[in-house]
């Protein structure tokens, strides 16, 4: 959907991408040529079924890409586990998306030898909700817990997590040993021309979804950049 800057009535710019509907729709980003690239989270779940989308690896998420002037929206990458934020690089070469399940950023190549490909950007040591560029081509993850043996264990065998989902056990449950009991946030800083990290934690029970946003814009008008 489209909004003037005036406010007004919302104009439909796209609600499916080769026949299938866009339900759980997530993160955006545009590129200086005023394409959007955004996130769609899962075709089978809605927001409110994110635990079952963590604790089942549910990897119905996509890459899209809607074209202003064309008025098409195209499939960049198929099958991502727990599809969540999206970033364009500063030299518009590539874009980043969150792949929540396995805990790690991947990159999709917009231009250059690589065009039309994927990779995997950096492996982060938790979960990630966001990711968003700031002005010196940095990145900015938001983490919302730390990886653990339980969960690893969990995503490396799906026959022992099939089983211990079909325990007798509140879903609840289920989701505060997949994070460790811990709702404590991360923030991660991955230098996108160096390659490494700095990490920040949040008090304890702070989840992180729009603190990137937060942070991004405290940047733009000096507030705590480093």
């Amino acid at each position: 959907m489209k909004v003037g800057p005036e406010g007004g009535l919302a104009t439909l710019l796209t609600n499916e991408a080769e026949g299938v509907p866009l339900g759980f729709t997530n993160d955006l980003d545009i590129d200086d040529e005023g394409n959007i690239y955004f996130i769609h989270t899962s075709t089978r779940y809605q927001r409110r079924n994110f635990m079952q989308m963590i604790l089942f690896g549910e990897d119905s998420g996509r890459l899209l890409k809607y074209n202003p002037l064309t008025k098409e929206t195209t499939i960049l990458v198929n099958n991502i586990q727990l599809a969540n934020g999206v970033a364009v690089s500063k030299d518009g070469s590539f874009v980043l998306f969150c792949e929540g399940s396995p805990g790690r950023l991947s990159r999709f190549w917009l231009k250059g030898e690589k065009v039309g490909t994927s990779d995997v950007f950096a492996i982060l040591p938790g979960y990630p909700t966001n990711v968003r560029r700031n002005e010196k081509g940095e990145f900015w993850v938001a983490i919302n817990f730390r990886r653990n043996m339980y969960a690893y264990m969990l995503a490396m065998h799906p026959k022992l997590r099939d089983f211990v989902l079909r325990l007798p056990i509140p879903m609840i449950y289920q989701y505060l040993l997949y994070i460790g009991g811990d709702s404590m946030g991360w923030w991660s800083s991955i230098v996108q021309t160096v390659g490494y990290f700095k990490y920040w934690r949040t008090h304890k029970g702070r989840w992180l979804e729009d603190w990137v946003k937060l942070w991004r814009m405290m940047e733009r008008f000096g507030w705590g950049a480093s």
